[in-house]
């Protein structure tokens, strides 16, 4: 049983709410984990560092009281360490807890699991271009919902499904749909994409059910590519992608592989967990660790 327990807090999530919170959180889970280690993190991509911090400190475990990106952040430096990560969701999207339980958490069902849980070991995806490396707890993805995720800062009042509702609608006028090369085991996609990605979980975007086929411990990643289609028939199909029954549109392939390879020709904008990069040109190369993280989840 796990005694000494690291807390990586972002402050920011939630439009600020976890930083009014977090300090009550921190009480709630000290009574279970008297010695429980309170991190802050202070910028985007804190989270790694400050993460392997308390690893340094001796940590047993660590939980994350955040969104998606904080989950990501703390994901890349548990990864192959052995040590379980316990998610707190308190982000606008918060797609990881419902890619691991099929819907999101709510707190106090997150810090029941704290009290009270096992160890789940899920995949983690890695990916690789010149001069970047990073890895992902749920998904990537390249195109579109990259853009939406760049864009959402802008979109004020709202969260969760209509945020990343609004968002998309509104990031399509003016979207320049990038020329991508996909490889993927025996798929192959060459020429311009609404948007493309790599998941290890089902659900993105708030709420988007992406990668219906998606296993979180199979070891593999799933696929897609969507190509160039209308505003009016993206309008159309967004409850179709939601509840993940896309698959039958003649834009979309969908495959399952070990890694995939995407040749950028010129930068593009990436998300991961929806955390946006500028990438490229040249390949950008992703890989599934299977196993390479542990996840508290609900006991039995």
């Amino acid at each position: 049983m796990p005694t000494r327990l690291g807390l990586i807090v972002n402050p920011v999530a939630g439009k600020s709410r976890v930083a009014k919170i977090y300090r009550e959180i921190a009480d709630l889970i000290r009574d279970v984990f008297p010695e429980l280690i309170v991190s802050l993190t202070e910028k985007r991509g804190d989270g790694v560092a400050k993460t392997r911090a308390l690893i340094d400190a001796g940590v047993d475990a660590v939980a994350c009281l955040g969104g998606d990106g904080t989950f990501r952040e703390a994901a890349e430096a548990l990864a192959g360490t052995g040590l379980p990560m316990a998610i707190l969701p308190c982000g606008r999207g918060n797609d990881l807890p419902k890619s691991l339980f099929g819907r999101s958490l709510n707190l106090p069902e997150a810090l029941e699991i704290i009290r009270s849980h096992s160890e789940k070991p899920v995949d983690i995806g890695l990916a690789r271009a010149k001069g970047f490396s990073a890895a992902f707890a749920n998904g990537l993805g390249v195109g579109f919902d990259a853009t939406v995720a760049h864009r959402i800062d802008s979109v004020k009042g709202l969260s969760g499904f209509p945020l990343y509702l609004v968002s998309t609608l509104t990031a399509f006028r003016g979207f320049r749909p990038p020329s991508v090369e996909v490889e993927a085991g025996a798929m192959t996609y060459r020429g311009p994409v609404l948007m493309s990605g790599a998941g290890i979980g089902r659900v993105m975007g708030g709420g988007y059910t992406l990668f219906p086929e998606a296993l979180m411990d199979d070891g593999l990643l799933d696929i897609y590519t969507i190509e160039p289609v209308s505003f009016f028939k993206l309008l159309r199909n967004i409850p179709k992608v939601v509840k993940g029954q896309h698959l039958d549109m003649p834009e979309v392939c969908y495959a399952k592989a070990r890694s995939v390879v995407y040749r950028l020709k010129e930068e593009t904008l990436v998300q991961m967990d929806g955390e946006v990069f500028r990438v490229g040109p040249g390949n950008l190369e992703i890989t599934c660790e299977r196993g390479a993280l542990r996840i508290w989840v609900p006991n039995a």
